[in-house]
């Protein structure tokens, strides 16, 4: 069953990641990755683990202040509204608003 993730107050959500550049061979490869944490909350109900989700501000002090993952774990976000939606959304050839509908 899918379902449909949303900050409380419907603002953006901001995934924490990592981001690198390196010599491979002679050709550069970047590489990204998504900081992950334990599941909180309602995320508690769908896996073990959760993105760590920060609000745009939140995301702003992180990317500005120099401090490692104290800052980051300290700000990650845990209230969101969490409800199951049309299982036509796994289909990438659906497009539509109704598919984010709850269910």
């Amino acid at each position: 069953q899918p379902y449909f993730v949303t900050s409380h107050d419907d603002q953006p959500l901001v995934f924490a990641g990592l981001w690198d550049e390196c010599m491979f061979g002679d050709a550069p490869l970047a590489s990204c990755a998504i900081i992950t944490t334990e599941s909180k909350a309602q995320l508690k109900e769908l896996h073990t683990r959760m993105p760590v989700m920060l609000s745009v501000d939140a995301a702003r002090q992180w990317l500005s202040s120099g401090e490692g993952k104290e800052l980051l774990l300290d700000q990650c976000l845990t209230d969101f509204k969490v409800y199951k939606v049309d299982k036509r959304v796994n289909n990438s050839r659906q497009e539509g608003e109704e598919l984010i509908t709850p269910v």
